[in-house]
């Protein structure tokens, strides 16, 4: 077996582990009824709300984590990632907009434990490693 093949045999054990967890993302309620705008206003405020804070944090942690990488690869590879965080940010912010959330608001709201466990997860492993 070649080395290609290798890796896309890699790729497709993934691609088969994950295919569970992509179908309930996909199939989520949640998807379902903002498709269908079933969702409330409330409900969506606090989406924007709780992904502020997540993709803020998650931006921090990558900038420190770029701070400490070791080699270019690393580097890109969470240059990257805080780019895509950017990205998602202003469409985050372009969304509160039209929902006409106040900034304060949004700075001001108390954070829902189960949403946060995994960016404050990530900062655990910025700060302290791998």
């Amino acid at each position: 077996m070649t080395r290609n093949q290798s890796k896309s045999n890699f790729i497709e054990q993934i691609r088969s582990d994950l295919s569970n967890t992509i179908d309930t993302i996909l199939n989520h309620p949640y998807l379902y009824a903002l498709e269908k705008k079933e969702l409330s206003k409330v409900k969506l405020e606090m989406f924007v709300c709780e992904q502020y804070h997540i993709i803020t944090n998650d931006k921090r942690n990558f900038a420190f984590t770029i701070s400490k990488a070791s080699s270019d690869v690393a580097s890109k590879l969470f240059t990257d990632c805080l780019d895509v965080e950017l990205n998602a940010l202003g469409n985050l912010t372009i969304m509160a907009e039209e929902l006409i959330i106040d900034k304060m608001k949004i700075e001001d709201y108390e954070q829902l434990a189960g949403c946060q466990a995994y960016t404050n997860y990530l900062t655990r492993l910025a700060v302290y490693g791998f």
